[in-house]
């Protein structure tokens, strides 16, 4: 059994393809799906979803095991958050598929320690944790998690491929003297040979800034490699203190973090992402996968394979950097998502011209922009039966961190006269205020201690550790990478004061502050 754990690999276009099935078969086609909007225009999404890999007990295969999915590309503006835990902050896919994946994660937990499993027959993806003074749990040995995107996250590891869509995108309207995409994937190619292979290290030391959203290219560091990043977003939006996808996903695989969060601490070990699974699409029309002649189509696609390398070596970079010693396995699917930005695009294409890799003419280009597909408001989140008995998981259709359709006016307190937390039929499963709730419960569940019932259990004090010393050490294992309370509230006020026309953040404090401000790693 060792050498087969050893011989592991992982199988990206399983992964993709669990998915995809899921997506298209499990959830219905009305609800948070992208649609078409009034003005004829189609909306597309991002698509992401965790899989867990474990030895199958009938063969010296591995299964694979889908337990969470989300759709998504939205996050609430820092003025929009409410004090209650209510409302979903980010409903970026990644992030939304982590969050049904702590749920799933404890609700196995309790199904696995209700039910005794203990491997003699049925299935055990846990195994109690030897060494501490408390109860704790860790995936068991050959289990591992994967995580699927289709595309790459926003933030630092897409920040390459932008820079070749933007070339594309200038080829195709035949600008003159703008590089070409064999042009710029020869310099990468290059850039990546004289270097020496380090990873830039997961901070923000000297004087960097944080950058909004995607930036200008008039920003300094608008398109350096390490750069960090809140959301991507219109730049007459209010702003986001919403760090990108990227750098949420190199904060998790960090030691000592996990995707398990604080709360969950107090029961599991650090749980990290083995793989990241990538659709290719975004990279078939940079270099066209429909031209003239063979000679030219061989040549396309050796350019598409270079680039595919080129983009998950840069992607490896981005999402290691606070664990440069693990090596993340970062691979590539074929299989097309029906409602990505890509897809969509190429329905619309079709109504233009039938060969989109050709160039376009002036006038169809023009009606083009009008009819470019837009981005879907809505998300989905999908959290699958922890027993793993075949029955279909939970489905929640999700709007601006609410449920889609619910009434989300708030119920007051006549005596402090200030707002009180939303119904529950307006709220998520997946909240803070929710999921806090299931944490409590699950948490007596498994280990046989229940709360005291003479005083109120409040979230702070179970952040602050009541459930165990798991949650210190990673509260205070985060707070080392991060910076502490007083240093994030200092961020996000440098932030806010210095965030302007969607480009990037301008020091509002003195440049002494700004030297010590940005010595951590991260803002928070």
């Amino acid at each position: 059994m060792a050498a087969h754990q050893d011989a592991f690999q992982v199988d990206h276009e399983r992964i993709a393809q669990l998915a995809l099935a899921t997506y298209h078969n499990d959830l219905p086609p009305r609800g948070a799906k992208p649609g078409t909007k009034s003005n004829l225009r189609l909306e597309w999404t991002v698509l992401a979803a965790f899989v867990l890999s474990f030895p199958s007990p009938h063969s010296n295969q591995h299964e694979y095991a889908l337990i969470s999915l989300a759709t998504g590309l939205k996050c609430l503006p820092y003025t929009s958050l409410p004090p209650n835990g209510d409302v979903l902050h980010d409903q970026h896919a990644e992030v939304l598929a982590r969050r049904g994946a702590r749920q799933w994660l404890l609700q196995r937990l309790v199904h696995e320690v209700k039910s005794g499993v203990d491997g003699g027959g049925a299935l055990a993806l846990f195994e109690p944790a030897v060494g501490g003074s408390e109860p704790k749990w860790k995936l068991n040995k050959g289990v591992r998690l994967h995580l699927y995107v289709s595309t790459l996250p926003c933030g630092d590891a897409s920040s390459k491929l932008l820079e070749f869509q933007r070339a594309a995108q200038d080829q195709v309207a035949g600008k003159k003297d703008a590089i070409t995409p064999t042009e710029l994937l020869e310099l990468h190619i290059q850039g990546t040979k004289s270097s020496d292979g380090t990873l830039p290290a997961f901070d923000a030391s000297g004087d960097r800034s944080v950058v909004r959203g995607r930036a200008s290219s008039s920003h300094q560091y608008a398109t350096s490699s390490g750069a960090l990043r809140t959301k991507p977003g219109r730049p007459d939006s209010p702003p986001s203190i919403c760090m990108s996808c990227s750098d949420k996903l190199a904060l998790w695989n960090a030691p000592g973090i996990g995707i398990q969060g604080s709360l969950l601490s107090s029961l599991f070990q650090p749980i990290y992402i083995h793989s990241i699974t990538l659709c290719d699409h975004p990279t078939r029309h940079i270099f066209p996968a429909f031209p003239p002649s063979k000679e030219r189509a061989d040549k396309n696609g050796e350019q598409r394979e270079a680039l595919k390398r080129l983009l998950a070596q840069e992607c490896r970079r981005a999402l290691s950097r606070a664990a440069p010693g693990k090596d993340l396995v970062v691979g590539w699917s074929t299989t097309p998502f029906a409602h990505s930005k890509e897809a969509q695009a190429e329905m619309v294409w079709s109504a233009f011209h039938p060969n989109p890799s050709e160039r376009l003419e002036a006038e169809a280009q023009a009606r083009f922009k009008d009819c470019e597909p837009v981005t879907c408001p809505n998300s989905i989140v999908y959290v699958a039966d922890s027993t793993m008995a075949g029955t279909r998981g939970k489905i929640e259709n999700l709007a601006t961190g609410t449920k889609l359709g619910a009434p989300t006016k708030r119920p007051k307190d006549p005596q402090l006269q200030r707002s009180l937390p939303l119904k529950p039929p307006a709220r998520s499963s997946l909240c803070r205020l929710n999921l806090f709730q299931s944490f409590v419960t699950a948490h007596a569940s498994i280990t046989g201690i229940q709360a005291a019932k003479a005083t109120p259990l409040l979230y702070s004090d179970a952040k602050q550790g009541s459930f165990g010393d798991g949650t210190k050490a990673y509260r205070r294992t985060k707070a080392e990478l991060l910076g502490g309370k007083e240093e994030a509230a200092q961020r996000v006020q440098k932030f806010l004061a210095g965030a302007r026309d969607g480009t990037a953040i301008q020091a509002a404090v003195l440049p002494d502050r700004v030297k010590r401000l940005t010595t951590r790693k991260m803002p928070p």
